[in-house]
């Protein structure tokens, strides 16, 4: 491609992405072809979970087994307690962790996973660019998540009963359990983008044959979840305040992150709904651009090329190159032309170079926007080609086709 091409705004290609993705992310390893990164909200929350579990949900939920813990000569309790809370963050961590890959993995069975994946911490926000191809797809991709989730929480519970009575290792074993199952039960809330409200989805699309009335309905119930979390946690945090209770200022805080969280996201794919219903209307050849230059021919030398595109002002990102019929079968791109050597140009043909018509960088000039929207998400390149009967008719920004309209992209 083209170092000169322009970023594709990228707005309205994964609303969640857009919203979410402000903090780093870490490479950690490969599954199913692709590469899986942590977004840092991970690290953020685990190292909060871990001093929530040390200082106050394993010694509140199960004092008696922390009883004989010693303090430390300054008062506080000593390293052994942030030892078990790291223990128990990483358990929370890792459960959160599979529930998400559980979904991945079900979605890659449907060849629906992108080559990088991102996982957020906050709910399912796996960054799989899949889009379910029917209500029966969804269905088995989303219900994974929460069967993960309950299996986990019932091998934990199980194990605590046969751990010592009220020792440490049972103590963390029933809360991890408890918070798998907390977690499968919490999932299936039915609000947009919980497991739950794409279930709901699911079902919407099968009664009404419509994902887009599907995905607004979600998306509404998304938000009236997200209200009712809200204000839960709002009366959690008064009813700490009233009664001098520790466990609002817990719990109080992260329902209203939650709930953002869920209003945000379920507001974001109600925007994206309305937005692919409007691109579903028009045809990519509806955004396509003209080449700025007549075409090239194959036998033209890679030095009067370089010498063209050099003074086109317009600075596109390809220009088209024709047959001897002067049928346009290929293109080319600056970087393709600048990387044939100065003392060789002369002598090298452009047909040695160029790229063919049926590269992947190729779209129909008649297929609607929302069907390669999809595309544009996953492959993140800068411009796509435009062909139509097997014949070149053009070229278009990545983001001329997020958008729906020409000008999307910047020269």
């Amino acid at each position: 491609m083209d170092s000169s091409s322009p970023a594709p705004d990228w707005s309205h290609a994964d609303s969640r992405r857009s919203r979410v993705a402000l903090l780093p992310s870490w490479d950690v390893f490969r599954i199913g072809g692709a590469q899986v990164s942590l977004d840092a909200s991970w690290l953020i929350v685990f190292g909060a979970t871990a001093g929530i579990a040390a200082f106050f949900l394993l010694p509140w939920r199960w004092a008696g087994a922390f009883a004989e813990w010693p303090a430390s000569p300054t008062g506080h309790w000593d390293v052994s307690h942030w030892a078990v809370g790291l223990i128990a963050g990483a358990l929370f961590f890792g459960s959160i962790l599979v529930h998400e890959l559980a979904h991945f993995m079900r979605a890659a069975r449907y060849g629906g996973t992108a080559p990088r994946v991102r996982l957020y911490v906050l709910g399912d926000i796996v960054e799989t660019a899949y889009r379910p191809q029917s209500p029966q797809q969804e269905i088995a991709v989303t219900i994974a998540g929460p069967v993960v989730s309950a299996v986990l929480g019932g091998v934990f519970v199980g194990l605590a009963w046969v751990l010592p009575e009220r020792s440490i290792p049972q103590v963390t074993a029933r809360l991890v359990g408890e918070f798998n199952l907390f977690v499968a039960v919490l999932s299936l809330l039915p609000g947009f983008p919980l497991d739950g409200g794409r279930l709901f989805h699911a079902v919407v699309w099968r009664r009404t044959n419509d994902l887009y009335r599907a995905t607004r309905a979600a998306s509404r119930l998304g938000m009236a979840i997200s209200l009712l979390i809200g204000l839960w946690g709002c009366f959690a945090l008064v009813f700490s305040y009233g009664l001098g209770s520790d466990l609002g200022l817990l719990f109080g805080p992260w329902a209203l992150l939650v709930a953002w969280f869920l209003w945000s996201a379920a507001s974001a794919a109600l925007r994206d709904a309305g937005h692919r219903k409007r691109l579903s209307t028009a045809p990519v050849n509806s955004v396509v651009r003209s080449f700025t230059l007549a075409p090239f021919s194959h036998d033209a030398s890679v030095q009067d090329v370089w010498q063209a595109i050099v003074n086109d002002r317009a600075r596109p990102p390809c220009w088209a190159v024709a047959d001897a019929s002067g049928r346009i079968t290929a293109w080319i791109t600056r970087r393709e032309v600048s990387d044939v050597p100065p003392d060789r140009r002369a002598e090298t043909q452009l047909g040695e170079i160029v790229h063919a018509v049926d590269s992947a960088e190729v779209l129909e000039s008649h297929a609607p926007l929302d069907t390669v929207l999809d595309e544009v998400q996953r492959d993140r390149r800068g411009f796509y080609v435009v062909k139509q009967d097997g014949r070149i008719t053009g070229w278009v920004y990545a983001g001329d086709l997020v958008q729906g309209k020409r000008g999307g992209g910047t020269a």
